[in-house]
């Protein structure tokens, strides 16, 4: 992963304010359809951001790695690209570099920043670890899925 400049970081940030979604993916292992119990899931932080410029997409692929995937549009709809970034490691530096000057997703980066806390480096994972993660999924989920803004956020001016 490239180093982020002191202009890149901000814009950045507001490239994911606007298109990007920050948020914890829980996923079902195996076949397994026993949602309660504690090995049944498991949870993955990401970023995500898509645009129909495939440049600013492929940019950030060849800049931050992760992934690059392209949507075809259909009907009236144009094709999208989409870059995500799931590897805990890449996720934490690029967070902490935007998190500064985020507007809108400030309370998600927080989350994910928190969530990244109780990644175990190959150590077995302990139930509260897993109760942990299932409260920041729920709480990151709450807010992807607010319908109003918080305008605040935006009415307040911004030093240059």
């Amino acid at each position: 992963m490239s180093l982020m400049s002191k202009t890149t970081a901000p814009y950045l940030a507001g490239f994911v304010d606007g298109e990007g979604y920050l948020g914890i993916l829980k996923i079902k292992k195996g076949e397994k359809k026993d949602w309660s119990s504690a090995n049944a899931h498991y949870f993955k932080p990401v970023i995500k951001i898509a645009n129909t410029d495939k440049a600013i997409i492929q940019w950030l692929y060849d800049s931050y790695g992760g992934s690059f995937e392209m949507r075809l549009g259909k009907g009236n709809s144009k094709t999208s690209y989409c870059w995500s970034l799931k590897s805990v490691y890449q996720l934490e530096k690029f967070i902490r570099a935007i998190k500064p000057f985020l507007r809108i997703k400030q309370e998600q980066a927080t989350i994910l920043l928190e969530f990244i806390k109780t990644v175990n480096k190959g150590l077995p994972l302990k139930h509260h670890t897993n109760e942990k993660r299932e409260e920041l999924y729920t709480k990151i989920r709450e807010l992807n899925h607010r319908d109003i803004l918080h305008r605040e956020r935006l009415s307040e001016p911004t030093p240059i």
